[in-house]
């Protein structure tokens, strides 16, 4: 399942997946149409970690050190940035 919800100020959305459909569906989504911010980024360390569960690596203790070592560099915590996918739009 997918949802979609508009945050307070309607400026912002947040999608919410339950199910390894749901994320499949965001993922063929947003390979389509890319995210232009450094949540790109963010999106692409998501897509590693469904990866990782979809080939069901996560059951062992390594598959959980990749997930959270991707969790740990997302977001605010995010210290590498690159914006090579922008250029992409361009060619």
């Amino acid at each position: 399942m997918t949802t979609l919800k508009s945050v307070k100020n309607d400026t912002q959305f947040r999608v919410k997946t339950t199910s390894l459909a749901g994320n499949k569906i965001l993922i063929n989504y947003l390979n389509n149409y890319p995210l232009f911010s450094s949540k790109y980024l963010d999106y692409l360390d998501w897509k590693k970690g469904v990866e990782i569960i979809e080939q069901k690596e996560h059951k062992l203790d390594i598959g959980l050190d990749k997930i959270k070592l991707l969790k740990s560099n997302m977001n605010n915590n995010r210290k590498h940035f690159t914006w090579n996918h922008l250029n992409s739009l361009y060619e």
